[in-house]
């Protein structure tokens, strides 16, 4: 993306300067496998009997991998928003700690920061 945005600072962006999509995510690749599943689900090769979740089914059969990928990220985002708060009570009870371990304090410390990565890079995807 960084060629391209240096390239529209430096002039208007043509159709020719964005680069294509990938045939999975166009329309020219997604369209036959969304054709190909409501055939598969209606009993007929009329489109006059296709429902609403007929489409919703065709839908969801020809993009299941991309949801999926999406609930699991939503879910380790999910689990990642709660370490935060949990580590904040065993930090405030190893600071009341007289004699302090460094190996538990550096443990947290660590713990925390794998958590908030996991939590920013999963909220990213």
């Amino acid at each position: 993306m960084g060629p391209l945005l240096d390239l529209g600072k430096r002039k208007t962006l043509d159709l020719d300067d964005v680069p294509l999509l990938d045939d999975s995510d166009s329309v020219h690749g997604i369209v036959p496998k969304f054709k190909s599943n409501i055939d598969s689900i209606s009993a007929t090769e009329q489109y006059s009997d296709v429902t609403t979740v007929k489409l919703v089914k065709a839908l969801v059969l020809t993009t299941w991998k991309l949801i999926i990928v999406t609930a699991v990220y939503a879910l380790l985002r999910t689990v990642t928003s709660y370490v935060g708060p949990y580590l904040i009570e065993g930090f405030v009870s190893y600071l009341n700690e007289s004699p302090r371990s460094t190996k538990r304090g550096y443990l947290l410390v660590l713990a925390f920061v794998v958590a908030q990565l996991m939590e920013g890079l999963s909220s990213r995807h």
